[in-house]
Order: structure tokens, then C-alpha cells, then sequence
């Protein structure tokens, strides 16, 4: 492929994804970098990232302005800087990169509060890949690995006592990628890049919070996970896979609840309160943030975003923000996408028109998300007259229409099918 072509293409997904932020989100924000982890402070007023070769920042929820970059923070070269958190009260901002430490910042000062020192031998091939505080402020848990040359050799769990800024435990647990603590300060839970337990391919772990020990592996992926979060009460854990599955897991009964998903790849898990999981899915052009109901099963809404890497939720702003990997940082507001495709709006798109008709029949229709898609004509007996269309069809309205040629009056159905979608409308022929 040429330099330029490979130029044109990159400035057509950047203006694409501009040309979505102007009209689906409170704004869209590049800073130069990529962005892998953004996180609210408790009252919704700042978002902080972490971005590659950057220092930590602190911006404005409302204008994506830069207030502040934690200048305390050290780091050599290109650095691949992802492990962040915030304390429950926003005061504390947790970091770490590569190196043998995890710096506690004075969320207002900038100022280090406390160093937290692993017990690598040689820091130089270390490297924190993500990192949790317990919502009481009493322990943070990092998650390190070990390189030699480019490639990972182990990883590990590192814990300490947030107060005193003791080293607790470390626990070398290979192929481990992310932490979550659950916010009732009673467990936390690790996932994996790979795991050779039972042939199954990666793994979730359930540790106690008290005691720091395993207590059981709460579930597998048959892919990579790649993001776990507890929900705002803790009774709920969900994960993202590369299988291009979410799944939804009961903490206390410690088994899998529900699954949703559409086949593409999962790299991020969020809860909107206790009821609503968002997940950012896709690969290549075919990326969203998609939301669904959890008791009911239902889709909810989704917005088209380039690489979804990371995302964290404010029910105070009813916002989401999203570590956008190619255009910086994105906020939009998740109940306009819930609303965007309600119950409401489906019924008056999905019609046929019109209705008596003696020739021909439009057929309009509203998908709740972008797949693939069947259209078919069947007569009152279900035999198929006509496919009207068969393949990939975007999210939102679509019309179609059926020519009934050489068909007697009569009662008959157009049927819209895809992964869990399915919808059919009456059509009535009176020649």
C-alpha cells in the first residue's frame, strides 16, 4: 500500500470520527496521543487520562479543557502509561507505568502523596499495567508485567496497604491484564489474557478483599478478556471478551447470569447503575458503544466510536467517557442514546405503506443495531415469496418495497430477522 493512500485512509476514519463527535456528543477532544484509561472524579466534575508519552491530566467534564498535568510523574520515553484510578473521595489519583512504583497524587495539588514500591529486582523491564484502589482507601492492587524484549514472560498482583504504603503481597499469576475491586470492599477480581486451566482460554478470578486470597475462578471467555467491572452495588461483575461477548456474572452466587454481544471483539465494560452494562465493541471500521438492558435483555442504543479502548460512567452527569485510541477522548451522554431507540420511535418507523395496497407496498422499518439482516415475503402459510434483501444493514430506518407481481389478494407478511432482532409486518393485498 502506498504512503499516500495509507495517509488518505487514516484522514477519512479521523474526519469520520470528528464529523460523529459534532453531532452525537458533548464534545470530542484529541490531545496528540492515544488514550488508554480515563476515569471520573465521584462528582463528575473531571475526567483523568492516561495516555501514551503523557503525563496524567485532569480536565474539564464540560469543555474538555487540560487543567492540570501531574508534573510529578516520571517516565522515560514512548511509555505505554494505562494504569490509573481515583480514590472514592477524589482526592487521591493512583498511576503507574513502567518502573517499580505506583504514585498516590493530590488530586488538588498535584503534589505526591504517597510512593508505593513493588520488589522487582530490576525495574527496568517492569512495567504496571493497571492498577484499583479499594473504595474504603485501604488497599490498591496493581497488575505488573515482566518483558524481555517485546515480548511478556509473567505478570503479577501486587497489593498494598494504601495508609502506611506497605507491600502487603505480591502474587505472580501468569497472563493476568486487569483488576477490578468491588465497591462494597469485599472482593476483587482479576481477568486474564490466557489461561491453561481446563483448555479454557482465558480466565476471571475471585479473590477476598480481607485475606487477599483466591476464593474461585468465577468464569471464562473463549477469547482474551479484556476489561471486567463490578456494578455501582457490587452484587454484579461483568467482562468483555475478544469472543465478542459480555458477559454478566452474579458475585455472590458466583455464576454467569446473562451474555450479550454481536461476534465483534469487547475491549471495554462499564454499568449504568445496576440494570444497564455498555460495552465498546467492534474492529476495524465496525466500532460502538452499545448499551442493553440486563433484566430485560433488551438493546438499548449505541454510538459509532473509532476504538472504544476504555470507558467509565458519571450517573451524576449521566455521562460516559470513553478513551477514544485514535481520536483522544470522547464524552457523550448515555440517556440520549437510550432514547434515541425507544420503544415509541421503533413503532411509528416499522409500518407498511399503504396499507390496504393493490400494487405496491413500502416497507419501513427501524433496526435497533447494525448487522446482518434478512427480509423476506411469506404467505399465511410461511412459504417464502420473495428476499428482499440479504447482508449487512446499518443501525436506524431503512425502506424497502415489494412488488407483488403475478400474487393474488390476500394476507402477507414481510419478516426482518438478525441476531436477536426480529420483526414482522402485515402486508394486505386488495387487487
Amino acid at each position: 500500500m502506498s504512503k499516500f493512500l495509507l495517509l488518505t485512509m487514516t484522514l477519512m476514519i479521523l474526519m469520520s470520527t470528528l464529523c460523529i463527535a459534532e453531532s452525537d456528543t458533548v464534545w470530542s477532544k484529541s490531545i496528540g496521543s492515544e488514550v488508554k484509561a480515563v476515569k471520573f472524579s465521584p462528582d463528575g466534575q473531571f475526567i483523568y487520562a492516561a495516555a501514551i508519552g503523557r503525563k496524567p491530566m485532569k480536565l474539564s467534564t464540560e469543555t474538555g479543557e487540560i487543567l492540570r498535568e501531574y508534573e510529578e510523574f516520571k517516565f522515560e520515553g514512548n511509555v505505554f502509561f494505562m494504569a490509573m484510578d481515583v480514590s472514592s473521595d477524589g482526592k487521591w489519583l493512583i498511576c503507574g507505568a513502567y518502573g517499580n512504583e505506583i504514585h498516590i497524587f493530590d488530586t488538588e495539588t498535584g503534589l505526591i502523596v504517597k510512593t508505593l514500591k513493588a520488589d522487582y529486582e530490576d525495574n527496568s523491564v517492569y512495567k504496571f499495567t493497571n492498577v484499583a484502589i479499594s473504595r474504603d482507601k485501604r488497599n490498591i492492587i496493581g497488575i505488573y508485567a515482566f518483558e524481555e524484549g517485546h515480548e511478556v514472560t509473567k505478570n503479577g498482583i501486587v497489593i498494598w496497604d494504601a495508609i502506611s504504603g506497605e507491600l502487603i503481597k505480591t502474587i505472580e499469576s501468569r497472563w493476568v491484564m486487569k483488576v477490578a475491586v468491588s465497591p462494597t470492599n469485599n472482593y476483587f477480581c482479576v481477568s486474564y489474557f490466557w489461561s491453561e486451566l481446563d483448555d479454557k482460554q482465558s480466565a476471571i478470578e475471585l479473590y477476598d478483599l480481607n485475606t487477599f486470597e483466591k476464593i474461585q475462578d468465577l468464569g471464562y471467555h473463549n477469547k482474551r478478556i479484556y476489561d471486567i467491572a463490578f456494578s455501582p452495588d457490587g452484587s454484579l461483575l461483568a467482562s468483555g471478551g475478544w469472543d465478542g461477548v459480555i458477559k454478566i456474572w452474579d458475585v455472590e452466587k458466583k455464576e454467569l447470569m446473562k451474555e450479550f454481544g454481536d461476534n465483534f471483539e469487547v475491549n471495554s465494560v462499564g454499568f449504568i447503575g445496576n440494570d444497564k452494562v455498555v460495552g465498546g465493541c467492534g474492529y476495524f471500521d465496525m466500532r460502538n458503544m452499545k448499551i442493553w438492558d440486563i433484566n430485560s435483555d433488551k438493546f438499548l442504543g449505541q454510538l459509532k466510536i473509532n476504538f472504544p479502548l476504555d470507558l467509565d460512567i458519571s450517573e451524576v452527569k449521566h455521562y460516559c467517557v470513553v478513551a477514544n485510541n485514535v481520536a483522544g477522548i470522547l464524552l457523550f451522554d448515555y440517556k440520549k442514546i437510550i432514547s434515541g431507540i425507544s420503544e415509541s420511535k421503533v413503532s411509528d418507523v416499522n409500518t407498511i405503506l399503504p396499507n390496504p395496497s393493490n400494487d405496491v407496498s413500502k416497507i419501513q422499518f427501524m433496526l435497533p443495531i447494525s448487522g446482518k439482516y434478512k427480509i423476506s415475503i411469506s404467505d399465511i402459510n410461511s412459504k417464502v415469496l420473495e428476499v428482499l434483501h440479504e447482508g449487512f444493514l446499518e443501525q436506524g430506518e431503512h425502506k424497502f418495497q415489494w412488488i407483488p407481481n403475478g400474487v393474488p389478494s390476500g394476507v402477507y407478511y414481510c419478516t426482518i430477522t438478525g441476531q436477536n432482532f426480529s420483526k414482522t409486518l402485515k402486508i394486505i393485498l386488495e387487487k
